[in-house]
C-alpha cells in the first residue's frame, strides 16, 4: 500500500466524518419523521376508539328501539286478537238477536207481558255494555256477566 500523505489522510478523515454526520443526521431524520408518523397514528387511533364508543352506544340504543318496538308490535297484535274475537261474538250475537227478532214481535209481547220482557231487555242491554266496555280495554280480562262466570 502506498503511504498517504498527511493532508491525504486528514482530507480522508474529514471526508470520512462528514459522511458519519451525514449519516446520523439522515437517521435522527428519519427516526424523528417515524416517532411524529407513530404519534399522529397514536392520536388518530384514539379518534377512532372514541367514534367506536359512540357508535357501539348507538347500536345498542338501536338494538333497544327495536326490542320496544317488538315487544309493543306484540301487544298490539294480543289486543287486536283479542278485539277480532270480541267482535266476531257480537257477530254472533247480532245474528242470533237478529233470528228471534224475525221470529217474534217484540212490541206485541211487551204489551201483553211486560214483566217477560223487559228484564230480559235490560239484562241484553247489560250485557250489550259489558261487551262494549270490555273491547275497550287494553290488556285488561274481560268481566263476566252478573250471576254467570266469566268466559
Amino acid at each position: 500500500m502506498l503511504p498517504l500523505s498527511l493532508t491525504t489522510r486528514l482530507a480522508l478523515i474529514g471526508a470520512t466524518g462528514a459522511i458519519l454526520v451525514s449519516l446520523g443526521g439522515v437517521a435522527w431524520w428519519s427516526y424523528s419523521s417515524v416517532r411524529s408518523e407513530r404519534d399522529q397514528l397514536l392520536v388518530e387511533k384514539g379518534q377512532l376508539t372514541e367514534q367506536a364508543k359512540g357508535l357501539t352506544k348507538e347500536r345498542d340504543a338501536a338494538v333497544t328501539n327495536a326490542r320496544e318496538w317488538a315487544l309493543a308490535f306484540n301487544n298490539q297484535q294480543a289486543t287486536l286478537d283479542r278485539l277480532s274475537r270480541v267482535n266476531e261474538q257480537s257477530a254472533q250475537e247480532r245474528k242470533k238477536l237478529d233470528e228471534t227478532f224475525a221470529q217474534h214481535d217484540l212490541g206485541t209481547l211487551a204489551a201483553r207481558k211486560p214483566g217477560l220482557v223487559a228484564p230480559r231487555l235490560n239484562r241484553g242491554t247489560d250485557d250489550a255494555l259489558r261487551v262494549l266496555r270490555d273491547s275497550s280495554r287494553v290488556g285488561q280480562p274481560a268481566s263476566a256477566p252478573e250471576g254467570r262466570p266469566t268466559p
